[in-house]
């Protein structure tokens, strides 16, 4: 489902399924949640990885230089980050 509005987007430093048991915790406005692990990420390209964020909103096992880059990511989709 693709995410509309100003959904919100939850990075994590855990493990994907600690992540995904916070993100409902927190009761994620999206009613279900996609995500992307940060070994994902590093193996895509920047376009692929600008289509891909397009439908997730948990990013899980993300380092300081993935946040980066996945904040670029946002803004050249015209995007914010949060």
């Amino acid at each position: 489902m693709p995410l509309r509005g100003n959904p919100r987007r939850h990075d994590h430093g855990d493990y994907p399924g600690t992540a995904q048991a916070i993100a409902s915790q927190i009761r994620s406005e999206t009613g279900g949640s996609v995500h992307l692990p940060g070994p994902e990420l590093d193996a895509m390209g920047d376009e692929e990885l600008r289509d891909r964020i397009r439908d997730v909103n948990i990013f899980a096992r993300v380092v300081p230089e993935q946040k980066l880059r996945l904040v670029e990511a946002f803004k050249a989709n015209g995007r914010s980050w949060r």
